[in-house]
């Protein structure tokens, strides 16, 4: 929300130059952080899809850890 002195600044008709100017400056600057902000989105995304791939292949590697860890029969029946 925009404060009583910075809109009566932008209205001012005596610095209507250098509210203009600090506008463009401040879009400028959303602008620029709006790209940090998809970057560090694209970064945080890429870091999670990473996770998941190693969190299903400590899932697969536990599973075959099991498997080796039960004996069998010669015959491939788990023995109980």
């Amino acid at each position: 929300m925009i404060d009583k002195e910075r809109l009566e600044t932008i209205l001012n008709n005596n610095h209507k130059c250098y509210g203009t100017a600090n506008l463009i400056l401040e879009s400028k600057l959303v602008k620029e952080l709006n790209a940090i902000i998809k970057k560090l989105n694209d970064e945080v995304d890429t870091l999670v899809t990473k996770v998941d791939a190693l969190t299903k292949q400590k899932e697969y590697l536990q599973s075959k850890l099991r498997e080796k860890e039960i004996p069998k029969t010669k015959d491939g029946r788990e023995l109980i």
